[in-house]
């Protein structure tokens, strides 16, 4: 049996077609929806890369293993998924385009890790080959190499050749990151679907009121090059004959905020490093169970029928530290105590009363924001210490987080999918329970976290701070 789990980043639910955008932005998962489970109520951990990717691979909160930090990195943990999965005796790799997910930063155990950044093989074929439509000049105006902007395209010239080579009676794990979905903003491959000139970029930090409409327009392009992508990728695994034994898992490790919230005087969110709110945790997870198994004891075991779930949208609250106790169910090896998730079969189990648990932080400038989610009703929590700026802008900015936001507020996602009303005065008694269970979890979480030892972070190399500047991550 062979798994992908394909990770779009920063890629809101709300902007695929399958998800109900007005535009048609994923036709290619939308096809795939019809082989797929698609969760209408799925959640990431955090609000960007490195966390979200840990609790992928951990089946674990971030608080748990140390993970919260901008620049912390993911203790040697024995039990995480491409370890247990080769103790197993599958093959396991990982493909990416994300300078947080990377062994640099933790994410080891693979057999084979390619990091298209830093990969020479990809970097020669780049540079020697026909550019790609706009590319050169693209780079240019973001002042980097293009080595520091991998595609898509990238990712299946490594996949594709890969997959040629496994064996019929090869077992695989196999995990790709995906990067464009993420800022800066601009057409990716030579053709823009909107209307949008493809030699133009916009920069994460240029985003503002004034051009907001049109990095919208920019992001859908963005979704559409990479949902071809995705899709020519399915084509192969069909062509290899390894489609049907596959369990795809399509997902985006967070969404992305275009001002749908604002902070203080109506200014507004942009990027994905502030509040918990519905557009940066509610996520696409489409997951295509196979068909075919090579596993079909532990499978059955399992509850999971040939071809379960094909084109069933199911409602009930899920999150990414679901997809390892997933995988663990399908290969039928145990699944650690300390994990969070619950696995994703039976398709039609439930999880009856489960409560989300989302937080973010990526350093101490950064505003604090954590929620929890039980049925329709959401909590929400938001902290800003003041703290001493020598940039007035910025020290003003702290004191009005601290002092003109509410810390707690109370949604009701059912009737106000868009967070606009704020319920905590009026269902006082609701708000307290769902307050007691975040403080709740969040102790536990940081009880868990205790008992890891090699708690680090990461001195940055020179081309991972370039690449990260060019993500949007340092300024």
């Amino acid at each position: 049996m062979n798994v992908l789990v394909y990770v779009m980043d920063a890629l809101r639910a709300d902007f695929c077609s399958c998800y109900g955008h007005e535009y048609e932005t994923t036709p290619r998962i939308d096809a795939f929806a019809e082989d797929a489970v698609r969760y209408e109520n799925a959640y990431t951990t955090a609000t960007w890369t490195k966390p979200a990717a840990s609790s992928l691979l951990t089946g674990r909160q971030p608080r748990a293993v140390n993970a919260m930090g901008l620049l912390n990195t993911l203790p040697p943990l024995s039990d995480t998924l491409p370890r247990k999965l080769g103790d197993a005796g599958v093959s396991t790799r990982a493909v990416s385009t994300n300078t947080f997910v990377a062994e640099e930063f933790g994410f080891t155990g693979f057999d084979e890790f390619t990091h298209l950044q830093k990969n020479p093989t990809t970097q020669q074929r780049r540079r020697t080959a026909e550019s790609r439509g706009h590319e050169d000049k693209v780079t240019d105006a973001l002042g980097i190499d293009r080595k520091v902007v991998p595609i898509s395209a990238d990712i299946n010239d490594v996949l594709f050749d890969y997959y040629e080579s496994v064996g019929p009676d090869e077992d695989t794990f196999t995990l790709a990151w995906s990067i464009d979905t993420h800022g800066p903003y601009f057409v990716r491959g030579e053709t823009s679907h909107f209307g949008n000139d493809p030699e133009e970029v916009i920069q994460e930090s240029e985003v503002s009121t004034e051009n907001m409409d049109h990095v919208r327009s920019l992001y859908r392009d963005m979704i559409r090059y990479n949902d071809h992508q995705f899709g020519r990728l399915l084509e192969k695994l069909r062509e290899e004959g390894l489609y049907d034994e596959t369990l795809v898992v399509v997902c985006a490790d967070h969404g992305e905020s275009f001002g749908d919230h604002t902070k203080f005087f109506d200014w507004p969110i942009i990027g994905h490093s502030g509040v918990v709110y519905e557009e940066l945790v509610n996520v696409p997870l489409l997951v295509k169970f196979p068909t075919e198994t090579a596993t079909a004891d532990s499978a059955a075991d399992s509850g999971l029928e040939a071809g379960a779930g094909g084109g069933e949208v199911v409602e009930d609250l899920v999150q990414l530290t679901d997809i390892y106790p997933t995988v663990a169910d399908l290969f039928g090896f145990e699944t650690p105590e300390t994990l969070q998730g619950e696995s994703l079969l039976p398709v039609d189990g439930g999880t009856g009363d489960r409560t989300i648990f989302v937080e973010s932080q990526p350093t101490s400038e950064n505003v604090y924001s954590g929620a929890v989610r039980r049925g329709d009703e959401k909590f929400l929590r938001i902290r800003k210490e003041w703290q001493w700026r020598r940039d007035p802008r910025r020290m003003a900015e702290s004191l009005l987080w601290k002092f003109a936001v509410p810390s707690n507020q109370l949604f009701d996602l059912g009737t106000d999918p868009a967070e606009t009303t704020d319920h905590s005065d009026r269902r006082p008694g609701v708000a307290a329970d769902l307050e007691d269970a975040f403080e709740t979890t969040r102790d536990r979480l940081e009880a868990h976290s205790q008992s890891i030892t090699d708690e680090g972070t990461t001195d940055i190399s020179g081309d991972t701070e370039r690449h990260l500047e060019a993500l949007g991550y340092l300024e």
